[in-house]
């Protein structure tokens, strides 16, 4: 009745770990079927000795595993790797969870009729001035789950309905990339066009779930897997994207919860001007979204399709060479290696099933 499963975060230095980690840890999902993985890229594995200290409940349910900073991809493929559950929770470390997000996630893609879906997306609204409670000093609000001020910040949070931060990932003809929802206010409203009818309320496919937070099916990543690889190590940013598209492409399709939600404190550009984004973080968006257009474009797509990703990608080029000296022989360093993993991908659909989440 309840299949094994796999969570994993890479870690990167210890915020938000006492709030995050004790909201995962306490899920009410039977913990004998829950293997629970961590990877700390600290620099000095500051991570993991926080958590041996100041979480000791989550330390010995953990196997935390250190080593140098493989980043987003690289991590998640290495405890991916080492997995044996038969779905795989792509969790984040700046994440309040809902005591049964997993439960209720895992029942809704063990029915029958949700067997097809590879990956599923649940709504993330974000977590904003989290909860400071008058506490003792060094004590977490979260410390005891059923705690008043969890308790009281979770009804008022689902009362309120918040800010939606995703709602997954969407597409739209140009190659655009976004994650759907971003910076509106939850009201039940009808979505714009990127959910169609029904709005963020209503269970439909999308195109992808967003790596903040994601379930995959471990046998659609094994399906995709190539070179020991499920996330393309290339990527730094927009990794979700390319491996959503890998596994649109091999026909394992993506389901959107919206029932379920959890609250999230982006790191990485969210609502942030373009402007006050690292040069980090504007080159490896510029270098994954060409990455995942040379990877996954199909000379099968509509006319519509070809030369509106064409014009985009044109004026995208002109853009950061002339305003961010974005660093563009990368590109062209790897764009052997890009076609030849191209070539690996398995395209058992149409274009036509792909172009059926580009409603933009």
């Amino acid at each position: 009745m309840y299949p094994k499963i796999t969570i994993g975060i890479v870690l990167f230095g210890t915020d938000f770990l006492r709030e995050s980690l004790i909201s995962l840890i306490e899920q009410d999902y039977p913990s004998r079927k829950v293997e629970f993985f961590l990877r700390d890229h600290s620099p000095k594995s500051e991570a993991k000795k926080f958590i041996k200290k100041e979480l000791p409940k989550v330390y010995k349910k953990a196997k935390i595993f250190t080593g140098k900073n493989l980043f987003h991809s690289g991590g998640h493929n290495f405890l991916i790797n080492k997995s044996s559950g038969e779905y795989y929770i792509c969790a984040s470390q700046d994440m309040l969870y809902s005591k049964d997000f997993l439960s209720e996630a895992i029942k809704e893609l063990e029915k029958p009729k949700n067997k097809k879906y590879g990956s599923a997306a649940i709504k993330l609204r974000i977590w904003k001035n989290p909860p400071q409670p008058c506490l003792p000093a060094g004590r977490s609000p979260f410390f005891k789950w059923g705690s008043e001020a969890l308790s009281s910040y979770l009804k008022k949070s689902q009362q309120g309905r918040g800010i939606l931060d995703s709602c997954g990932i969407g597409i739209t003809r140009a190659h655009k990339f976004f994650d759907i929802g971003q910076g509106e206010i939850d009201k039940g409203q009808p979505a714009r066009r990127s959910l169609g009818e029904g709005g963020y309320d209503k269970q439909k496919e999308i195109f992808g779930p967003s790596a903040a937070l994601a379930i995959y099916r471990k046998s659609a990543l094994e399906d995709i897997k190539t070179n020991g690889e499920y996330f393309d190590e290339l990527l730094h940013y927009k990794n979700d994207v390319d491996l959503a598209y890998r596994l649109q492409w091999a026909g394992h399709k993506c389901l959107f919860l919206p029932k379920i939600v959890c609250w999230h404190d982006r790191g990485l550009g969210g609502l942030r001007k373009r402007r006050k984004r690292s040069r980090f973080e504007k080159e490896n968006s510029f270098f994954g979204q060409r990455a995942v257009i040379l990877k996954n474009f199909s000379p099968n797509f509509s006319l519509r399709t070809k030369l509106a990703t064409k014009l985009r990608n044109l004026l995208t080029i002109i853009y950061s060479a002339i305003f961010e000296s974005v660093e563009t022989r990368l590109i062209a360093s790897l764009r052997k290696e890009l076609r030849k993993k191209s070539k690996a991908i398995k395209k058992r659909v149409k274009a036509s099933e792909i172009e059926k989440y580009m409603n933009l």
